[in-house]
C-alpha cells in the first residue's frame, strides 16, 4: 500500500539524545522492524543525529550502512563538533560503505540550550556557510584553501595554506540545511545546499511557505542548477496513550522552546516568562531529562503534534498535503516520535498512513 496522498519518500529520524534510552543495538532493530512495516509506505531513509555528550553519529551512520538497506541523513551534523576535514574524511568513508545509496548531509548550528555553555558557539551562519562551501570543494575532489574558510581555520587552528581529500567519495553526498525561517539563513541555504530539512514545531503552512520562497530567492543567485530538495520532519509524539505521548514530547519541547527568540514564542501563544526555570536549567549544563520537568504542561501542544493517532491525524495529513503540494522529496516521521518507538511506528502504519493514504 503507497500514500496516495504524497508521492515522495518517507523517512524516520532518530534524536538520540532524545531517545537516549535507546542503545545503538536498538536503533537497529527498530529500523529492522520498520523496514517491514512501513516498506509499502516508501520508507527509505534512516536520519540519526548529532550531540555532544551522546552516542557518536558517525558510529551510528557506519552501522546502519551495513545492517540495513536504507539511505541515511543527519538531521542534524552540528559543524562546531566536526573538524571539517575529519567530516569530510568520515562522511566520504561512510559513502564507501553505502553500496552507492544517498546520504543527505543535513547541517546546522545545532541547539543553543544543549551546546551553547559546553562550547564556543559564534557566529553561528557564517560557521555554517563556511563548513558547507568547505565540503562541496573536498567532496568534488577539490583542494580548499585556509584562506577561503578564516573562520573554521581559526575555530579549529588548521594551519597548513590548503586542504583536500586523499580518496574519493563513492556515492552521493548532499548537503542539507537545517532551515531556520531567518532571511540570511534561507538565502544561504538557496545559494549553498542542496536542499533544506524544515521542521513543523511552530510551523503554520505560511510561514513554512515563506520559508521555501526565502530559499528559492537564494537559489535564484546560486550557481547550483539543480532544484532544491525539500524535506519535512513532522515533529510528532504519538502512543495508544495520549498523555504518555504529551508527556514524553517534554525532553524534546524543553530545548526547542529554550533557545527560541521570545517574540518568535509569543508569536505562538507561549509566555517567555514562564520559561525561566528551563532556560535557567540548560545554562547549568542540565539534561533534557531534567530541564523537561521544568516545562510547563500548556507549551507543548503549541510545540509538538502529540496524542493517540485519532488525535494526531487530521494536523498530520495536512501536512501531507503540503508537501505533495510543494513537491518535497521525503516526509520524516521525526523528533520525538513517541514515548515507545515500536508502538510508535506500529501506530503510523496500523493507523496514521493507512488513514491518509
Amino acid at each position: 500500500m503507497r500514500n496516495t496522498l504524497f508521492k515522495g519518500e518517507l523517512g524516520i529520524h532518530y534524536p538520540m539524545h532524545v531517545m537516549n534510552e535507546y542503545s545503538l543495538k536498538d536503533f537497529l532493530a527498530i529500523t529492522e522492524h520498520a523496514s517491514k512495516v512501513l516498506g509499502d509506505f516508501n520508507l527509505t531513509t534512516a536520519w540519526p543525529n548529532d550531540n555532544l555528550e551522546y552516542r557518536s553519529l558517525i558510529v551510528a551512520l557506519s552501522s546502519f550502512a551495513v545492517q540495513t538497506k536504507l539511505k541515511l541523513g543527519t538531521a542534524i551534523t552540528a559543524p562546531y563538533l566536526r573538524n571539517p576535514l575529519d567530516a569530510a574524511a568520515a562522511f566520504a568513508s561512510v559513502s564507501e560503505i553505502m553500496d552507492g545509496r544517498d546520504i543527505y548531509l543535513g547541517v546546522g548550528a545545532g541547539a543553543r540550550p544543549l551546546l551553547g555553555t559546553k562550547i564556543e558557539r559564534s557566529n553561528p551562519l557564517n560557521f555554517v556557510r563556511e563548513f558547507v562551501s568547505c565540503l562541496r570543494i573536498l567532496f568534488s575532489g577539490g583542494e580548499v584553501r585556509r584562506d577561503e574558510i578564516p573562520i573554521l581555520a581559526s575555530y579549529f587552528h588548521l594551519n597548513a595554506d590548503s586542504y583536500h581529500l586523499r580518496f574519493p567519495i563513492k556515492g552521493p553526498i548532499h548537503l542539507i540545511y537545517g532551515a531556520h525561517p531567518g532571511t540570511k539563513a534561507m538565502q544561504m541555504a538557496g545559494e549553498l545546499c542542496d536542499g533544506v530539512l524544515i521542521g513543523t514545531n511552530m510551523q503554520t503552512e505560511s510561514i513554512m511557505e515563506y520559508i521555501l520562497d526565502g530559499v528559492e530567492r537564494g537559489r535564484a543567485h546560486s550557481s547550483l542548477q539543480e532544484p532544491i530538495q525539500k524535506f519535512m520532519i513532522i515533529n510528532s509524539s504519538i502512543s495508544k496513550d495520549g498523555g504518555k505521548a504529551r508527556s514524553y514530547a517534554k525532553r524534546y519541547t524543553s530545548h526547542f522552546v529554550a533557545g527560541m527568540r521570545d517574540d518568535i514564542l509569543l508569536r505562538n501563544g507561549i509566555n517567555p516568562s514562564e520559561l525561566g526555570p528551563v532556560r535557567d536549567a540548560y545554562k547549568r549544563g542540565e539534561s533534557p531529562e531534567i530541564a523537561s520537568e521544568l516545562i510547563p504542561d500548556d507549551t507543548i501542544s503549541k510545540v509538538i503534534i502529540t496524542g493517540t493517532s485519532k488525535q494526531c491525524v487530521e494536523r498530520i495529513s495536512s501536512l501531507f498535503k503540503f508537501a505533495e503540494k510543494h513537491n518535497y522529496r521525503q516526509v520524516l516521521i521525526g523528533v520525538p516520535v513517541g514515548p515507545n518507538l515500536v508502538e510508535s511506528i506500529d501506530i503510523w502504519s496500523s493507523d496514521i498512513l493507512p488513514s491518509i493514504s
